[in-house]
């Protein structure tokens, strides 16, 4: 079987890459939510997809480790 194990350096870089991404979707996300032309229902429309998209990444990232620690 292959080493499933992740190089220390590969993971401080996709846990960099990830930070610049959160830091550039929260600011993106506070200068949206901040405009007053926008009206109500689309900001709650956008925030109810973006919080969908978050919990259906979280099941699926969850279920996909316990499929593996099962193997």
């Amino acid at each position: 079987m292959a080493d499933n194990k992740i190089n220390p350096v590969n993971l401080l870089g996709l846990l960099i890459f990830l930070g610049g991404i959160t830091i550039l979707i929260s600011y993106g996300c506070y200068e949206f939510f901040k405009d007053f032309d926008v009206p109500v229902l689309i900001k709650t429309a956008i925030a109810m997809l973006l919080i969908g998209t978050v919990i259906i990444i979280t099941v699926l990232i969850k279920e996909r480790l316990e499929e593996k620690n099962n193997n």
